[in-house]
């Protein structure tokens, strides 16, 4: 048998008499060892104890893998880069026959497979599968390749540079993983690009096939194997209560197993606080078996089950809801299921009404011929659970008590009807939503829409705030009524703009055609509705966060970006100018007012980031950014709200003031109380109190806001305030007698200063809790005004006007020094500093430093019993003055 490879290299195998094959096999030396000529290569074993002619009994060949590269003295361009282009294509058509052309018949056969193009200089890569005699090294088939390519030429360029390198084919190892959702498996050995397939550990009872997980073994580039992620999605799962409820969902629902399937099914939906998508889609499955059976009418227990099950489903978050709904549409069916719950119920034997914590349904006989009016009242908040609500039904068209939801059907629902219409009728269900996380998860979208406001349309963001009441006449369908619908809604939250909206079947979206407010308060809305569906009330509950005109958008963020923009070069300058001079970093003030700095700086940062619009796009960054603008303004609050402490210990109190480790306490205050707010808000509600705002901000949630916001930042105003008043009230009362002239006006511009800042940063706050009601605009511009001006004061008063600071810069930069400050300075330095005298013959001790300048620091005209508090001094007068010696 022969075999052959492609190319040149041609094996044979068979039988011969072995004296024959001995003397074939000592000519090998002048045949088969032959390295060049073009005759070939010939080459002759012998095996005596082998019979067969097979190619691996044999093994006279060998083959391996080679990776090639083979660099042009071409760069790389845009197009070759570009696997799509015409450029590309073109260039690569023809490399894979030109490498096999030129290597071929070199001491062995190829197969060679073109891969990509590399770069910097075009690199042409191939994977190069070679076959030859046992005897032919590696390497040595390597130095044939390559001098056969390296005076080539491909498309018109020179041949560079060629590397090759040996590829393994090792396969995907056998491997054992333990899965805590779906079991131990092991995965045995498999060959690169193959799959893998193992059953399941676990399997379905009511399953006539096994079923099996799979795992691709990747090929890579050397053509070894590694394995990928497995995929289980076939597989049941370990716990005991998830492969129930799949057996159920795989389950034919039957007349003689319905009663045991609902009972079961609500049982194991009991577990909702554990689902995942899969879970609620088996669990909407099951229900839709359910219903297909005429049990679902006439068995109380039936319906009962399936109620608990529906009821179980709307316990869910509403984001897993909205993950089911997308992945499996299981919102959008289980609003038709209970629909088709209700009307297919049998009141042969009276009226049904069925309550649960999160939905109540009533199901009553009317005639369609003699339809006196309906109504349903019932008195809930919209939070609490449904269960224990009472619900009345009067047979007329009565009008609700006050502070009742429900819903009046008039007495001409049927009229529009034809009488075969009318005859057919015989009853009516009605439903209680206790809110509107079903309906919500289906639309995954915020509401919107124009209103008048001041004058301008603008836009605002609406959610459901109330229950949600259904009506429906099964195969019936009541529209373009002469006497409305009438809806009273009770609202869940405190909100503005409201509007009566119903569900759109067709449409799945709210809408509020045919539905119109006939009345609203602050706690309810009635609504007329000429027609029957699910009804609700859409309304703007953010207040007038969202309800901003374009215009005064754009100018609002041109001035927020401007003032950042001031506040972030005020507090840059403040921070290098205390860092870069260690004179005015030595006392309390100044590490507080830098701290300070940091605090007004970040928040600067954060919000440049925060109202870009990939911030917003990220639900992750919106909380990210919101969670950390929480955090720095509250720090820039407490460093305020220690700057007023320490203004009050050192003008107010003055005795006895002194606090060990002060500066490590201020820090614990400034920065650790904002982070344990911070820490207790994210500890509530994990990360869900924060989010995207109405007008595109990442920020708190309302009560999260009054809470860990609101709250926090009125009690620091209140307490800077009243330190203020402390403050000035001991400025104004104190005698000038107690206090010299210097020090009244030094402490004047300090005061100055710290009054400006903290009247400043209050009022700042305050704007921004007045922004509410018809003047909530003029104090949103206040507040963009007047908060660019926080870091950019601070500048002014700190450094700007500063004596000090301005001394050190005049120091360190000469061209600032006026004429006359520099023969001062001059004449002082050949001075000696060691001791002086005063006009009353006062001895002093003057001590010499050095600050970051060089500048000598001396001061001079101070009494000789001084108390010093950082930059607040106190001067206390010698009783005895002291006599020159």
């Amino acid at each position: 048998m022969d075999y052959y490879y492609p190319g040149s290299l041609l094996v044979s195998g068979g039988c011969m008499d072995y004296q024959t094959c001995l003397n074939q096999e000592v000519r090998n030396a002048d045949t088969c060892m032959y390295r060049g000529g073009s005759v070939g290569t010939t080459c002759t074993f012998c095996d005596p104890d082998t019979l067969g002619n097979y190619r691996d009994v044999v093994n006279t060949t060998k083959e391996f893998d080679i990776q090639l590269l083979i660099q042009l003295a071409l760069d790389m361009t845009p197009q070759l880069q570009d696997s799509s282009s015409p450029e590309y294509d073109s260039f690569t058509k023809n490399l894979r026959q030109e490498v096999d052309n030129y290597i071929q018949g070199k001491q062995g056969s190829y197969i060679t497979t073109f891969l990509d193009l590399r770069s910097p200089r075009v690199t042409m890569s191939f994977i190069v599968h070679c076959a030859t005699m046992w005897f032919n090294s590696q390497s040595y088939i390597m130095e044939q390749l390559t001098a056969a390519l390296s005076t080539r030429r491909f498309n018109g360029f020179n041949v560079e540079e060629i590397n090759m390198y040996t590829i393994g084919k090792a396969k995907c190892q056998s491997e054992t993983i333990a899965d805590a959702k779906y079991g131990t498996i092991t995965w045995p050995p498999t060959d690169p690009g193959a799959i893998a397939f193992v059953q399941c550990p676990y399997q379905l009872e009511s399953a006539t096939v096994n079923r099996y997980a799979y795992r691709n073994c990747k090929r890579e580039v050397d053509s070894s194997g590694t394995w990928l992620e497995p995929d289980f999605t076939n597989c049941p799962q370990v716990d005991t209560d998830v492969r129930d409820l799949e057996n159920l969902a795989n389950t034919d629902v039957t007349e003689n197993n319905v009663e045991d399937i609902s009972s079961d099914l609500s049982d194991l939906s009991s577990g909702w606080s554990d689902f995942e998508t899969t879970q609620v889609d088996w669990t909407v499955s099951v229900i839709d078996g359910i219903l297909q059976t005429d049990k679902s009418a006439t068995s109380q227990d039936v319906i009962d089950n399936t109620l608990d099950s529906v009821n179980n489903v709307l316990f869910i978050d509403e984001n897993l809801l909205s993950d089911a709904e997308n992945e499996y549409q299981t919102s959008n069916r289980l609003v038709a299921a209970v629909d088709r719950l209700l009307t297919n119920v049998d009141i042969s034997s009276g009226d049904v009404k069925l309550q649960r914590d999160n939905i109540a349904g009533l199901v009553t006989g009317v005639s369609g011929t003699g339809f006196n009016g309906l109504s349903m009242s019932y008195q809930h908040d919209g939070i609490n659970s449904l269960t224990d609500t009472q619900i009345s039904l009067r047979e007329s068209e009565s009008s609700l008590d006050d502070g009742q939801s429900g819903i009046v059907l008039p007495n001409t629902l049927f009229r529009s009807l034809s009488a075969s219409k009318r005859s057919s009728i015989g009853k009516v269900s009605l439903s209680v939503y206790r809110n509107a996380k079903l309906f919500s998860s289906i639309t995954q979208t915020n509401n919107t829409r124009e209103i008048t406001r001041n004058g301008d349309t603008v836009k605002v963001e609406t959610k459901i705030n109330s229950n949600v009441i259904s009506a429906t006449v099964p195969n019936q369908n009541i529209r373009n009524l002469q006497s409305p619908v009438v809806v009273t809604l009770r609202h869940v939250n405190a909100g503005e703009n409201a509007s009566c909206v119903y569900w759109d079947t067709n449409a799945d979206i709210w809408s509020t055609s045919g539905c119109v407010v006939n009345y609203t308060s602050k706690t309810i809305t009635i609504c007329h509705c000429d027609h029957l569906t699910n009804f609700a009330l859409l309304m703007d509950v953010y207040g007038t966060g969202g309800d901003m005109s374009e215009v005064n958008k754009l100018v609002l963020s041109i001035i927020s970006y401007i003032g950042c923009g001031l506040s972030l070069f005020g507090v840059a300058c403040t921070l290098f100018t205390y860092l870069k001079f260690r004179k005015l970093r030595r006392d309390n003030p100044s590490k507080i007012l830098m701290n300070l700095c940091v605090a007004i700086g970040m928040v600067d940062i954060v919000f440049l980031v925060g109202v870009q619009p990939y911030a917003s796009s990220s639900a992750a960054g919106c909380k990210i950014i919101a969670i950390l603008l929480h955090y720095f303004l509250l720090s820039a609050l407490c460093w305020m709200m220690v700057e007023a402490f320490y203004m009050y210990l050192a003008l107010v109190k003055i005795f006895d003031t002194y606090i060990a480790h002060f500066q490590m306490k201020s820090a614990l205050f400034g920065w650790g109380i904002p982070l344990a707010i911070v820490a207790i808000t994210l500890g509530i509600n994990k990360t869900d109190n924060y989010g995207i705002q109405p007008g595109g901000i990442c920020w708190l949630f309302q009560i999260p806001f009054y809470a860990a916001f609101l709250a926090p930042v009125c009690i620091m105003l209140i307490v800077n305030t009243i330190i203020y008043i402390l403050v000035m009230r001991q400025i104004i009362t104190r005698s000038s007698s107690k206090l010299a002239k210097t020090d009244t006006s030094n402490t004047a511009v300090r005061l100055r200063g710290a009054a400006g800042l903290l009247i400043l940063l209050g009022l700042t706050w305050v704007f921004a809790i007045l922004a509410v009601d018809d003047f909530g605009i003029v104090f949103h511009y206040l507040f963009a005004i007047f908060n660019s001006a926080q870091g950019f004061f601070i500048f002014i008063f700190y450094c700007c006007l500063k004596k000090e600071a301005q001394q050190c810069w005049r120091k360190s930069l000469p061209c600032l020094k006026s004429p006359y400050e520099q023969t001062t300075s001059s004449n002082t330095q050949s001075r000696d500093t060691t001791s002086t005298l005063d006009t009353n013959k006062t001895m002093k001790t003057t001590v010499q430093s050095k600050d970051d300048t060089g500048e000598s620091s001396v001061p001079t005209g101070q009494p000789t019993n001084s108390a010093f508090r950082g930059r607040w001094q106190v001067q206390v007068a010698d009783p005895k003055p002291q006599s020159l010696a």
